[in-house]
This record gives structure tokens, sequence and C-alpha cells, in this order.
């Protein structure tokens, strides 16, 4: 069996003919047992009653094939196995049986037909509809879609266009359809073309940036792609393009690029900022720190460590106070910053007294001011801290400096003067022991010059010290000068001193100035004599050592310097006090000991003393 054709273009199909014959030998045998086991005592009468629903049974079910094998068995059945035709009137049932057949098949069949052409038609209706409502959905999208987007036959004519494909390239109050896309668009470059010629070979082309050069001179880029679309045979009927105007998008990420590399060149300057900022401020030998508007330490740098003896972490989170040895003076330095106003560093520079993490209170000076956010909140302030120990005792020494140089000046003037007055007196009596007779007088002459050269001496001493002589230094023995100088000290002293004297077996000559040995014992004899005003001892005795280094004095030439002591009651100050030209002590003795210095440079006065009674 096979299909039929029918007038409407559509066809009508039968059934198979194994499976028409199974249909048909299934009813007839159903019709045969029907009338074995209910209609047997029918006999022979009647043979083709029971076949009847069988071949309209079998037509319903296999169509025309199956009701015409239907027909066959039954006849086949009755003439063999129910009553075979003897006579005429059987042959003539039998020919009834089968015109029966044929009408009742013909007419199952018409209806079969009937059936499915009103199928068929109902079929292709919906198909239309269905059509139709997809061509809408069709052109709706193609109308909406945010994309642009055309189609295209194989001969790159245009069968389909979006309304943003018509807004994208200028066309809107155009009607593509059925017009070449090089006729529309002639400017199409060849790469373009090459790429839809290989879209209509089944491929795929795309690309994601690509410049496009207009007719009327403008430019854009385009994000594009061109695939095949297929006929209901699966025939490549043409090609769809989609389009986009990606030129914002660029800009826009041109201009992004743009922002991140100065984004970077910004992060770039910041970083080297702060790695200046920090340059400078760990390197600034000032001690800095920086203060919330609390008073709370939140950086330091290197310098302060250094003047303070903190780390940086004892102090992140401390108060300021604590660098002050007075807690008062960071809320006078606060009430000041705020009468002042943020933003400026303050007019005069505060004196403060400063605390170490050791205890000691040093001198400083601290500069003080304000800084803001970019808000406008002032979130702390900035301190510098100087120590100004060291400038105040270069200040001490300086003013120092300029009292002993008008000292000097003064003594300069008075040496002068008095260099005038020992010429006098030593010129008189050198006139009065030529005229004197008398041994007893002319002794007391002889210690009158001999007191004339020692105040010459001291007015060598004094231009010395008013820098206008140089020191004349010679080798002398120091037993003859002690020796001479104690003589002399019998009458300077007075009597409640007692004066002894221990000379050295050896001792080796001294280079020095003979005057400044001799103002060194003097000075010496003096103050211990008003160190004891109720009487005591002085001893005295002279002696070398071989040091490099003897007190503050250090040996140039040679290796030797000489030690002269003497013993004497003296309290501790007064010690310390016991090379100056004048001295006062106080009433407690107490046992002491001084280097001599200043006047006696090459060689080292060593003094001790020790309570005595008279």
């Amino acid at each position: 069996m096979g299909d039929k054709e029918e007038p409407g273009g559509g066809s009508y199909r039968y059934p198979s003919f194994w499976r028409s014959l199974g249909f048909a030998t299934l009813v007839v045998a159903a019709g045969l047992s029907f009338r074995v086991l209910f209609l047997s005592g029918l006999g022979a009468r009647l043979p083709y009653i029971t076949f009847y629903p069988s071949v309209a049974a079998a037509t319903l079910a296999g169509g025309l094939p199956a009701g015409v094998i239907a027909t066959i068995l039954s006849c086949l059945i009755s003439c063999f196995m129910i009553a075979p035709p003897a006579e005429t009137a059987d042959w003539l049932a039998l020919a009834v049986f089968v015109g029966n057949c044929a009408i009742i098949v013909g007419l199952t069949e018409a209806l079969l037909r009937a059936r499915w052409r009103a199928e068929t038609a109902t079929r292709k209706s919906q198909l239309a509809q269905a059509i139709q409502e997809n061509e809408l959905r069709l052109r709706l999208l193609l109308e909406h879609t945010p994309n642009a987007l055309a189609m295209f036959d194989r001969d790159m004519r245009y069968v389909a266009v979006s309304r943003r494909w018509l807004a994208d390239h200028g066309q809107e109050d155009r009607d593509l359809r059925g017009l070449s896309h090089y006729d529309v668009f002639p400017e199409i470059p060849e790469r373009w073309r090459e790429a839809h010629r290989r879209a209509l070979n089944g491929e795929t082309a795309h690309a994601d940036e690509d410049y496009f050069p207009r007719a009327d001179g403008s430019a854009s880029w385009q994000r594009w792609e061109a695939l095949p679309w297929r006929d209901g045979a699966g025939q490549i009927a043409g090609i769809l393009i989609f389009t986009e105007d990606v030129t914002e998008r660029r800009q826009a990420a041109l201009r992004q690029q743009h922002l991140l590399e100065e984004l970077r060149h910004s992060e770039s300057q910041a970083r080297e900022q702060q790695a200046l900022f920090r340059g400078v401020f760990d390197g600034t030998p000032e001690a800095i720190l920086v203060a919330d508007m609390q008073g709370r330490i939140v950086m330091t740098n290197r310098a302060l460590k250094q003047t303070f003896g903190y780390d940086a972490s004892e102090l992140v989170g401390a108060s300021v106070a604590t660098l002050f040895a007075n807690a008062g003076d960071w809320e006078r330095l606060r009430g000041i910053l705020a009468a002042g106003g943020t933003g400026r560093i303050l007019a005069d520079i505060q004196n403060v007294d400063c605390l170490r993490k050791s205890g000691e209170v040093f001198p400083g000076e601290i500069a003080k001011a304000a800084y803001n956010k970019s808000t406008g909140e002032p979130p702390g302030c900035l301190c510098i801290i100087r120590d100004v120990a060291w400038e105040r005792q270069r200040e001490q020494q300086a003013l120092q400096s300029q009292r002993l140089e008008a000292l000097g000046q003064l003594t300069g003037g008075i040496a002068h003067d008095f260099n005038n007055l020992l010429t006098v007196i030593s010129g008189n009596l050198q006139l009065l022991d030529l005229k004197l007779a008398d041994e007893r007088l002319r002794r007391h002459v002889a210690e009158a010059e001999r007191a004339i050269g020692m105040g010459v001496r001291l007015n060598q001493r004094l231009m010395t010290f008013a820098r206008r002589r140089l020191l004349a230094s010679v080798l002398i023995d120091l037993n003859e000068y002690v020796a001479y100088m104690l003589e002399l000290l019998h009458r300077t002293l007075g009597e409640h001193i007692t004066i002894e004297t221990v000379l050295a077996e050896r001792i080796w000559s001294v280079l020095v100035d003979p005057s400044e040995i001799e103002n060194a014992i003097l000075n010496l004899a003096i103050n211990a004599r008003d160190a004891m005003p109720g009487g005591g001892s002085l001893s005295s005795k002279p002696q070398t050592s071989r040091s490099r280094r003897v007190g503050r004095c250090r040996a140039s030439s040679s290796r030797r310097a000489i030690m002269c002591g003497c013993r004497f009651p003296t309290p501790a100050r007064a010690c310390r006090r016991r090379f100056s030209p004048a001295l006062s002590s106080p009433s407690s003795p107490r046992r002491g000991r001084a280097r001599a210095r200043g006047s006696a440079s090459p060689a080292s006065m060593d003094s001790s003393s020790s309570p005595g009674a008279m």
C-alpha cells in the first residue's frame, strides 16, 4: 500500500499491506468466533450475518485495503467452512454479500476521507494562523530589538530590517526591503564584503571593534556579526547581520583608560609625596610630633626618640604632657593655639621645660600649629620641639667670653699703670740702696726689691691674662722656687699658719714660665689661709711624674710633669675654687683634693687639706 494524492496538495496515507492484513484477519476471526460461540444454532443458515460487522470494523481500522481483505476472507470462510454454495440461491447470496460489503467499504472509506480532509483543513488553518503570528512576532522583534539587525537573501537584498538598523545607519525614511545592501551602502569596505561571502558559505564572521568610514565623511566604530540563515529544506537562504555602534563605548573606554592613567600617575605622585614627607619628617634634626585635639600623640619622628629617649610605640596614644616637666605647659600652649586660630605657626616660640625618659629636665623651644582636613575640621596639631640646652650653654660661654674680654682690657690698662708705679718705686729703691751704709737697712731694701720683682712678674701675668704677653718657658729647679716662695709666704700668711716644706731629693727640671709657677704656689697658699681662719698647717712637697696626661694638662715636648702638694683643711666646695683669685669658704672644714690648672699649664699642682689646730 502507499499514499494517494488528494486534490488540495495533501496526501491520504493508507496503512501498510501487512498491517491491513493483520487488521482484517483479526476482525474476521472475531466474527467467526462470535458465530461459533453464540450463533451455533443457526447452522448453515445466514452464513454472512456475523461478517458484515467484521468488514465494517476492518475498514474503519485499516481503511480500504483492510476492508477489501476482510471481505475476501469472509467470503472464503463462508464458502468453505460455514455454508459452501451449492445452488444458485447460494451464489446469489454470496454476490449480495460481496455487493453489500463493497457498499460498506466504500461508505466507510468516504467517511474516513471526509474526516481526513476536515482535519487537514483545520491543520492548514492553524498553520496559517501560526505563520501569521510568527510573522507578527518577527516584525515586532525586528522593530523593537535594541540591536541593529537585518536579514538578507543570497543576493544581499534586504528581506527584513529592524528599526534600530535604520536609525543607526541613517535610513529611517526608507523601506529597504528588496534593495541591495551594496547599493544602499556603496562605501562598505572590501573586508566586510569578504565577510558576507564567508557567511553565505556557512561560516560565522564577527568583529568586536571595526572602523567604518561613511560616505558623508563621518565615521564610527562598529561591533558586528554575520551568520547564515536556512530555509525549510535546510539550504542557506541568506545571512543575518547584527551591528552595534560602539563609538561612545569606545570613547568612554578611552576616557576611562585616560582616567586610570591619571589615577596611577596621581598614586605615584602621592607615593612620592608620602616618601618625601616621611624623608623630611624623619630626617629633620628637630623633634616633631603630631597629636589630635585631645592631646594624644599620633605620630613621632626619629629625632624625637633621640631627644627624649622614647620609642614611637611608647608615645603613640600617650598625652603630649608626658614630654613636659610641668603638666600645665601643654594646657597653656593649647590655649595659645586656640586663641591664635588654626593653620598658622605660633608667632612667638614658646620656652618650656622638657622631660626625657630618663627623668632629665632640659630647656626646650616649641612651635605648634593646627592642621586641617579638607572639610575644614581641625583633627590635630603639629609640634616642633628643639633642645636648646647646648645653645644656652654656648650663650653662657659667649657671655663669659665677653666678660673675660672686657676684664682683659681692663686688666691690660691696670697692668700698664701698675708697671709705671713699679718702675718709679724700683728706681727709688736702687738710689736708696746706693746711699745706705747700714746692712740691716740694705737687707730691707733688698727684700723690697725682691717684692718689686714679684710685682713685675705679677704685672707680667696680668699682661698675659690680657693677652698682651706670650709665655716665656725656661728650665727651672722646682725645689729652689718652692723654698724661695715659702720664705716669702712666712710673712704673707701670718703667724697662725704653720708652713712645712719637704723638698724632693731627685727631681727633674721643669720647662715652665717662672711667673706661672710663682702664681700657682702663691694662689694655693693664700686660698689655703683664707680657708683656715682659725689657723692650720700648710705643707708642700714638689714631685715629678711621668705621664701623658695630668689632670687636664697634656705634656707636649716631654713626658715629664711636676706635682707639688700642700695639705690644709678645706671644705669640699672650697676645694673646687682653690685656684681662684678670691676664695670664700664655708665654716665646716672637710678633706678636699684639687688639681692646679690654668695658670700652671706645663705642670699640675696636687693639693690636699686636713684639719689643723693652733
